[in-house]
């Protein structure tokens, strides 16, 4: 029963006031999609729609895509009007070959120059930031070991990295 009508169900009996629907996707029009991305192209994201409505819940439409090894974001320029919002995770440290390099995941305090640097490529970007969200930065996906080795990872990156990085992200909205 998880249809986009019976979301809007859920929401409407919890008292919700607004929600969104989020499927993974990478443009078909971007190139270097892994064969996984490849499949959640346009059209399929684009089944959900049009979202039902109701005067008390607002219901919005969003995609979370992918920064691969080359600091490719999935989404072209002229895809972006097509969602409310855009989720883009930097830490999909777990996907070798797509988001790192065989040579980078064996290494715990690689990955946190990783961290930093996806982080950073990502802000240099020329994005409609009052939509973009960064995704789960802290989550496990940067080292899927385990919970430690997840946080040697996160321990490796500077205070004065952290700081800039996310006073660059309050600027940019």
């Amino acid at each position: 029963e998880h249809t986009p009508a019976r979301i809007l169900q859920y929401a409407k009996e919890h008292g919700l006031k607004k929600i969104c629907l989020t499927d993974h996707f990478w443009d078909e029009t971007v190139p270097g999609a892994s064969g996984w991305y490849q499949k959640q192209n346009y059209a399929h994201v684009a089944e959900a729609l049009p979202l039902p409505t109701d005067p008390d819940v607002e219901f919005v439409f969003g995609c979370e895509t992918d920064m691969d090894k080359f600091f490719t974001v999935g989404v072209s320029k002229e895809r972006y009007n097509d969602f409310d919002f855009v989720i883009i995770p930097t830490t999909h440290l777990h996907m070798t070959g797509f988001t790192l390099s065989e040579e980078d995941a064996q290494s715990d305090a690689r990955r946190a120059e990783l961290w930093v640097e996806r982080f950073e490529k990502l802000l240099d970007l020329d994005l409609p930031f009052g939509k973009i969200g960064i995704a789960h930065l802290a989550c496990g996906l940067i080292r899927p070991k385990d919970r430690a080795a997840c946080l040697s990872v996160l321990d490796a990156i500077s205070e004065s990295d952290m700081r800039r990085l996310f006073g660059r992200a309050a600027e940019l909205g």
